[in-house]
C-alpha cells in the first residue's frame, strides 16, 4: 500500500491510454511491463476508488525508507470504475496475489456477511466480528455497452446500435458471464426492446419525436446492469 504524491486529473475512460502520469510512494518495489502484459491484466492497482493499470514504473528514489515511483502508460477506469480527480495523498494499492477475494453465493445476497480484521501478532479470538450487508453483487452487474448510436429515418423509425462490452476475460479475449442473457434498449417514453447476446441493434418503429434512448446489459441474477449514457434520437 501507499499514497499518491501528485494529483491525478479526471479524464475519459479505458478506451484510450492516458497521457498523464502519477507519482506514488509505496512500501514495496514496483515493476514495468510490456504492452502485451498490460493487455493480460497485469499491473492492476487502486487509486482512491478507481481501478487502473500502469505500464511503466520509473523509480525516482527512496523517501523515508519507502519507494518513490512515477507511473505512466496508464489505462484508467478499469472494471467500470470512474476516472475521477484524485488529489495528493490518495490511497494507492497494488492488486496482486496478496488481495483476498470472497467467493459469495447467490443465497448470500441481501444478508449480513461477518468478517474479522486480524492484525499481526493477534489471534482471531481478539478481533471483533464486523457485519457487511451484501446487497450489491457487483461482480454480476453487466457493464454499459459502448458506442451507442441512434439513427431516425424519414418514417420516424429509430435504429439503435451498440458494441457489446464483456466484463470477463482480457481485452484481447473478452467473454460474457454464463448469467448474461442479452440487452435491453430503453426509450424515455417507456418503450423497451429486449434482444439476446450477439445482437447489437434494435429498431423502434414510429418512435415519437424527442425521445432519448439508453442500452443496458441483462443478467439472470441481477437484472439490468449499468446503463449507457442516454442519447437523443
Amino acid at each position: 500500500m501507499g499514497e499518491t504524491l501528485t494529483d491525478l486529473l479526471e479524464e475519459v475512460g479505458y478506451q484510450y491510454q492516458s497521457a498523464q502520469s502519477v507519482e506514488v510512494i509505496t512500501n514495496f518495489p514496483l515493476a514495468s511491463i510490456s504492452y502485451d502484459q498490460l493487455l493480460g491484466n497485469q499491473n492492476r492497482c487502486i487509486i482512491g476508488d478507481e481501478e487502473l493499470q500502469f505500464m511503466t514504473a520509473t523509480h525516482l528514489g527512496m523517501v523515508g525508507g519507502k519507494y518513490h515511483y512515477r507511473l505512466s502508460g496508464l489505462i484508467r477506469a478499469r472494471y467500470n470504475t470512474q476516472p475521477e480527480f484524485w488529489p495528493i495523498g490518495t490511497r494507492f494499492i497494488l492488486m496482486d496475489e496478496a488481495i483476498i477475494f470472497l467467493q459469495a453465493q447467490k443465497w448470500m445476497i441481501g444478508t449480513d456477511v461477518y468478517y474479522k480484521a486480524v492484525s499481526f501478532n493477534t489471534s482471531s479470538d481478539e478481533a471483533t466480528p464486523l457485519a457487511y450487508l451484501f446487497d450489491d453483487p457487483r461482480s454480476q452487474l453487466e457493464w454499459p455497452p459502448a458506442d451507442v448510436k441512434a439513427v431516425r429515418d424519414g418514417s420516424d423509425n429509430v435504429t439503435v446500435t451498440w458494441i457489446e462490452v464483456a466484463r470477463l476475460g482480457m481485452d484481447t479475449t473478452p467473454y460474457h458471464s454464463k448469467h448474461t442473457t442479452g440487452y435491453r434498449v430503453k426509450f424515455s417514453d417507456g418503450h423497451t426492446i429486449d434482444v439476446g447476446l450477439g445482437v447489437q441493434t434494435a429498431t423502434y418503429n414510429n418512435a415519437p419525436p424527442g425521445v432519448t434512448v439508453e442500452v443496458v446489459g441483462l443478467n439472470a441474477i441481477t437484472g439490468e446492469g449499468f446503463p449507457s449514457d442516454a442519447i437523443p434520437t
